[in-house]
């Protein structure tokens, strides 16, 4: 242990672990499926929780045009444009798109 403490190089414990059995570092193909299923998981977790902020944020956008919508019609030309339909459908493209085409980021490994 003292040697272990002491060592202050890599080349210091290589020595003091020489006469142990070798040890494949290969990783488990049961921990590999574990972990995809986990990694799967959080991104279907991700996901839905990008559409519930979009839904969220729709909701809130029309119900601000309904809001002025009504508060303009007594003017009688009646309803105004549906100006929410460029940052719900924008934001609506891209989440399709990630759903079609992926995150574009490079996965490890």
């Amino acid at each position: 242990m003292q040697q272990a403490y002491a060592a202050t190089v890599r080349a210091d414990l290589d020595r003091l672990v020489t006469d142990l059995p070798a040890v494949e570092r290969t990783t488990l193909p049961s921990v590999r499926a574990e972990t995809a299923q986990v990694e799967k998981a959080e991104a279907r977790r991700e996901h839905l929780t990008e559409w519930r902020s979009w839904a969220g944020t729709s909701v809130v956008l029309t119900g601000i045009w309904v809001v002025t919508a009504f508060a303009s019609s007594s003017d009688g030309e009646g309803l105004p444009f549906f100006w929410p339909i460029f940052p719900i459908g924008i934001w609506g493209a891209v989440l399709v798109a990630h759903f079609l085409f992926g995150s574009g980021e490079k996965e490890d490994g």
